[in-house]
């Protein structure tokens, strides 16, 4: 099948195959093209708007998820339980005046911890609660900074918090939601 090199619709189709097959700025190129051609192309804006949504999504989440990798020794000894040094570890890695993505993920492995300590066989029952409330505080905290710092303000961050694992043993509480600027629950 040969397409017309001076047709919009031809452009746009090779941008969708473009888009596709991963090619992103080929896909962004093509469907620029077919707008050049005809203004009026039904398909190449939304076509467009598309491809913005999709990379603002993965610039939120990889950027994200580079901090947590950063984190990612904390993280395995805040879930194996060594909730004391994960934290320490995590406090040390991520300094005042760090950005949101980094407050996040030590946010996540603080959230984490709250649970270890929890189930902690080592501490005493009554320290347990204490070390999990401090951690689970903390966490809170974090995100409270990264909000202040109007990190939640693009609501694909907020998502990032609702689909991570990390923050489940928070999910319950209303200073976690209140962080998130969710509304509270009845």
């Amino acid at each position: 099948m040969r397409l017309d090199p001076a047709s919009s619709r031809a452009a746009n189709l090779v941008g969708v195959a473009a888009y596709r097959g991963g090619d992103l700025l080929d896909a962004l190129s093509a469907w620029v093209e077919a707008l050049r051609l005809d203004p009026k192309n039904e398909n190449a804006p939304g076509n467009l708007d598309g491809l913005e949504k999709r990379l603002r999504r993965r610039f939120v989440s990889d950027s994200y998820v580079l901090e947590k990798l950063r984190l990612k020794e904390e993280l395995v000894l805040s879930r194996g339980g060594r909730h004391a040094e994960a934290v320490r570890l995590a406090r040390d890695r991520v300094p005042e005046g760090s950005g949101g993505d980094a407050l996040l993920a030590l946010a996540g492995v603080q959230a984490q911890a709250s649970a270890a300590a929890r189930r902690d066989p080592e501490l005493p029952e009554a320290d347990r609660d204490k070390w999990a409330e401090r951690y689970a505080r903390d966490a809170v905290g974090s995100l409270r900074k990264a909000r202040d710092q109007g990190y939640f303000k693009e609501p694909l961050r907020a998502k990032l918090v609702s689909d991570d694992m990390d923050f489940d043993p928070l999910r319950d509480r209303p200073d976690f939601r209140e962080a998130l600027g969710e509304p509270a629950r009845p």
